[in-house]
């Protein structure tokens, strides 16, 4: 049994590798059939790179805010269910030899690592530094045992202020935060009796779908919840969180496009829980949203105007109790019978998000750093 049960997982283990090998070279001979161009190109490269999240959404919008100045831009990733323009593998050597003839037939003046804790480069940065500008944008914080690539870059962006305060080499480095297009305030309060968290159904998240699920079953609210439960991992966790809390099948409505879905059903639910780019796109629609802490329900809270500032520096989403208790949180209890009574004025922080968190003052920062870097080639 032994024998048969190793023989299994070899096999397995070389089925996924002629899988991933198979759709890195046919992703690639896709890529290498398009004709020759003159406009300036830009990889923007992640490890993972799936259908939702905070770094795809980021990479989606400033994908298509270069693409409107004329610049090329290809997305590629090393793994993930999302849809980029190239996929890689997880030998460095391969992927070198791929980008290598892709910077030979395209104009590439960039390549730029996207960090969300999936790892660092999947190629030798060093062949490429006389042809192209390295650049890295920084999603998550725990990076301090890869200083030296940080050091070999070109130039290396923070999505979020927290960084610096984690990781003190990244103070020096500039922050681009976060951010969404304008929307207006269309959420309205009805006595609604259920809440929705919006968030990827993935082991990383578990902490926070419980937090929030906990605390809905304490206040007696219906807990709604939004994410892909179509893949492998998304339906275990579904199944276990049913036998723990006894959720419903049509308590899970799969994935959502955050805005699109609140615009048309949001008015369903009393508030939206989740962290990061989500608490960004339901605050500015004028909904409640309560931060599902990773840390468990006692760490959870209400963004309110008083709040929001010290939050959104720490990418609405902060990590340990030290940086829980530097932002001003009131009972939370409390702040749910306001919300629960209609008194819900204070959790309006979509002006804030609006002019802090706006995309087109992101975006000339980043195109600062992009054109500044492509000009220092030339």
């Amino acid at each position: 049994m032994r024998v048969m049960y190793h023989v299994k997982r070899k096999i397995n283990k070389t089925k996924k590798c002629l899988f991933v090998l198979n759709r890195c070279i046919k992703s690639f001979n896709t890529f290498n059939k398009i004709p020759k161009f003159k406009n300036t190109s830009i990889i923007l490269m992640a490890y993972n790179f799936n259908r939702v999240g905070g770094l795809e959404k980021r990479i989606f919008q400033y994908s298509a805010l270069l693409k409107r100045e004329g610049y090329k831009v290809f997305v590629a990733a090393v793994d993930g269910d999302g849809s980029p323009d190239l996929w890689l593998t997880k030998s460095k050597l391969l992927n070198s030899i791929l980008l290598k003839i892709l910077t030979r037939k395209f104009p590439i003046k960039i390549i730029e690592w996207n960090e969300g804790g999936g790892g660092f480069p999947c190629f030798f940065i060093r062949l490429f530094k006389r042809k192209v500008k390295i650049g890295a944008v920084l999603h998550a914080s725990h990076i301090s045992w890869k200083i030296d690539f940080l050091k070999y870059c070109d130039y290396v962006i923070c999505s979020h202020y927290a960084h610096g305060i984690r990781v003190p080499f990244l103070r020096k480095f500039p922050v681009i935060a976060n951010a969404v297009s304008k929307h207006s305030v269309c959420y309205k309060f009805s006595n609604q009796r259920e809440a929705l968290i919006i968030s990827r159904i993935a082991e990383d998240k578990l902490s926070s779908i419980k937090s929030f699920i906990e605390l809905c079953k304490h206040w007696k609210i219906c807990p709604i919840i939004a994410g892909d439960i179509d893949n492998y991992e998304g339906n275990m966790i579904k199944k276990m969180l049913q036998k723990e809390y006894d959720i419903a099948d049509d308590q899970f409505i799969g994935r959502v496009d955050t805005v699109k879905f609140l615009q048309t059903k949001g008015n369903k639910y009393l508030f939206i829980g989740g962290v990061g780019q989500v608490m960004l796109e339901a605050g500015q629609l004028g909904f409640s949203c309560l931060v599902c802490s990773l840390l468990g329900k006692n760490y959870s809270f209400f963004l309110t105007k008083d709040n929001i500032a010290r939050v959104l520096e720490l990418n609405c989403s902060p990590h340990s109790k030290d940086e829980i208790n530097s932002i001003k949180i009131e009972n939370t209890e409390l702040m749910f019978k306001e919300i629960l009574s209609g008194n819900i004025d204070k959790f309006n922080i979509s002006q804030v998000i609006n002019t802090e968190c706006s995309i087109d003052k992101a975006y000339k920062q980043y195109l600062q750093i992009i054109t500044s870097n492509i000009e220092s080639q030339q």
